[in-house]
């Protein structure tokens, strides 16, 4: 008979048999699970009559979707298993004999229909042995094993604080709170992607433990933080309308004071106009790139020659529209102090009008974000430089995701154009319209191509498909060990401290940052930073506010040297044209951590020797828990005593008139 029936139906059988005459009190170990006192809050009949709770229930509670403890459901067990339903078998009995075994679901509701009780009491409080307390230690049991304590208790500091059990605080609060026990497992993913879970009022994390991760259910975002920000990714047309302003100040300049200030601006005695085309006011921003042009200013003026930069008045994502270029407004700086806004036609017209006979223009271009190429041309026209430079502070020229990256996310190596691969990308359209018109620029004008590095140099040449009249390196500055400078003061033996730098963005790569910092916090002797300006809100690092302008260019370098920081991670999901970051961590004593696509920095800890370049993320995560980086930290210690200075160029100035060793023209030993 029991061959035929199977082993479930047998079980199903020995369930019915327990509500016997014999058996209506449920049994010892059935009594020991079921909450009286819960019970009979819910059930004010049961309370008011002399009947035993436990025997109400067994007999007619749990038909009428009565439950026996806050951490089991009665109705959601009977949906979740047709089986037991239709054997009409006690849910509560059969989960205690056979269900929790099998590992199926309780319907746990713990915290979430529990009222608390006269004394102010909580079933989460409940001391172990009573029923829900049973219950709570049973689950705390089966999580513990999995659960990432020291991770949890780093980024929970209120837990840490309060000295909670923080296994038993995410079983009884925390996962209601969307908190995550492991980074490897997110709460709010696994309760938005498993309705039956959510509906049942489950611990996502049990629930996955016990039967979601043989059902193969998802603990967290495949793809991770890449995933989650494809799902909200705006189209190109949306971005360009979350940049543009409608209360943005317009302090226009008419083309007559315009003329008349720079009739005196370009008077006897400057040797040179520089125009330069900037994304941004320089004065105001503060960027790697603004502080390159902010140092090519002060030695224009150094120099006796005069600076005037355009940036656009309504900066874009993207090139100017052509129909837009002639009337397209532009900021302009004149030698470092804000003259106003005007039309781009207006401002070519009025410097036509000041100029001298003997004016020598030269044209730079830093960024042509949000300028349009075709008025860039027109005032070449006019203006007859003497010289015109375009810089590779990025790869816009290449693609609108000045960054090459597809959808702003993955680095894409800048497929053809008309590639599938191109084709998928917010920016592909985009790009099929903007690398034309940057080949007509070129065509126009006799541009020398600047590059920060070689990689740059390297990348650009391969990818760029223009053909310039030169192309040099010249690099931003370098690391001078040969001065006084004081000591570091790193201690062997103390721990080891990791740093991130600058802009907190997943370009830069601060999600793997911070999944780093999370993972190794509990692991003894690590600690990570942010210095930056950036909000981080990831409680795992401790954050150091640290800004880098033109006046205090060592800033960062002294903060770094103050702490003192032993390992730089430089994770950038994109090759670096040049990275000051790079070189602010070097100069402080630190060792850079990095990987083979990042361009200039996988080269300059190749060339230094300072640091590791390891192939991928799992190589990172094991580089860390192995004990490898710490050895890299104290051998680094015992040889970085003191920092570096730095030597910066001057920019277009160095090209336009720096001189070698040997008194040649600089410029003639950076041609490539």
């Amino acid at each position: 008979m029991w061959g035929l029936m199977g082993i479930r139906d047998l079980k199903l059988v020995l369930a019915r048999l327990t509500l016997g005459p014999r058996k209506i009190d449920g049994g010892a170990e059935i009594r020991s699970e079921f909450d009286e006192a819960f019970y009979l809050e819910r059930s004010p009949d049961v309370r008011q009559s002399s009947i035993d709770p436990l025997r109400h229930y067994l007999e007619t509670g749990w038909k009428e979707g009565r439950d026996p403890a806050p951490w089991f459901s009665s109705t959601a067990y009977l949906q979740a298993y047709d089986d037991v339903r239709r054997a009409g078998a006690n849910p509560f009995v059969h989960y205690i004999t056979f269900g929790r075994g099998e590992g199926r679901s309780a319907g746990v509701r713990l915290a979430a229909e529990w009222s608390p009780g006269d004394d102010g009491s909580h079933p989460a409080d409940a001391a172990s042995g009573t029923a829900n307390g049973c219950e709570v230690d049973r689950m705390v049991e089966t999580i513990a094993p999995h659960f990432n304590v020291e991770t949890y208790l780093a980024v929970n500091s209120d837990v840490a604080e309060e000295g909670i059990d923080p296994v038993r605080h995410y079983v009884t609060e925390g996962w209601r709170e969307g908190r995550d026990p492991s980074p490897t497992f997110s709460t709010r993913y696994y309760l938005e992607t498993n309705p039956d879970v959510r509906a049942e009022g489950l611990n996502p994390f049990w629930h996955f433990i016990v039967t979601g991760k043989e059902e193969n259910r998802l603990p967290a975002e495949p793809g991770g933080y890449k995933a989650q920000f494809l799902k909200t990714l705006p189209s190109l047309e949306q971005t360009v309308d979350l940049w543009r302003s409608t209360d943005r100040e317009f302090a226009l300049i008419d083309r007559a004071s315009l003329v008349a200030v720079l009739k005196r601006s370009i008077a006897p005695g400057f040797g040179r106009v520089i125009v330069s085309f900037t994304q941004d006011n320089y004065t105001e921003i503060v960027g790697g790139v603004q502080l390159c042009v902010s140092r090519e200013e002060a030695a224009v003026a150094a120099a006796g020659h005069c600076y005037l930069a355009l940036h656009p008045w309504q900066p874009l994502p993207r090139l100017a529209a052509p129909e837009d270029a002639l009337e397209l407004p532009v900021s302009l700086v004149l030698n470092g102090e804000f003259l106003g806004t005007s039309p781009i036609a207006d401002v070519t017209a009025a410097i036509a009008e000041a100029r001298r006979p003997d004016t020598v223009f030269t044209l730079v271009i830093h960024s042509l974000l949000g300028h349009a190429p075709e008025a860039v041309a027109k005032m070449a026209r006019v203006l007859d430089p003497d010289d015109a430079w375009f810089w590779l502070h990025d790869n816009f020229s290449i693609c609108p995701s000045y960054a090459l990256q597809r959808n702003g996310i993955t680095y894409c190596g800048a497929p053809a154009p008309t590639s599938q691969a191109c084709g998928i990308c917010v920016y592909g359209e985009e790009r099929r319209q903007h690398l034309p018109r940057i080949r007509e620029l070129f065509a126009e004008i006799d541009f020398t191509v600047v590059a920060p590095s070689q990689a740059e140099h390297a990348l650009w040449t391969e990818k760029s498909g223009i053909r310039a009249a030169r192309s040099i390196v010249l690099p931003h500055l370098s690391l001078d060990w040969s001065g006084v400078h004081p000591p570091i003061g790193h201690v062997c033996g103390a721990p080891v401290k990791v740093a991130f730098i600058g802009v907190a963005s997943a370009i830069k790569g601060w999600p793997v940052f911070e999944r780093l910092a999370e993972t190794c916090a509990g692991l003894e002797g690590y600690e990570f930073y942010y210095f930056g300006v950036s909000q981080t809100d990831s409680l795992a690092v401790t954050a150091r506010h640290v800004s880098v302008t033109g006046d205090e260019p060592t800033t960062m370098r002294d903060a770094l040297m103050g702490e003192p920081i032993d390992l730089f991670l430089q994770w950038s999901s994109c090759p670096e044209t040049f990275s000051f970051s790079t070189y602010e961590a070097l100069a402080a004593g630190a060792a850079v951590v990095t990987h083979p696509g990042t361009g200039n920095v996988a080269t300059i800890v190749r060339e230094t020797g300072r640091g590791k370049v390891l192939e991928n993320q799992e190589r990172l995560l094991e580089f860390f828990t192995s004990g490898e980086a710490r050895a890299l930290a104290e051998s680094n210690r015992r040889t970085a005593r003191r920092g570096a200075s730095f030597a910066f160029s001057r920019m277009t100035i160095d090209l336009i008139e720096g001189e070698g060793a040997d008194g040649d023209p600089l410029l003639h030993k950076l041609l490539v």
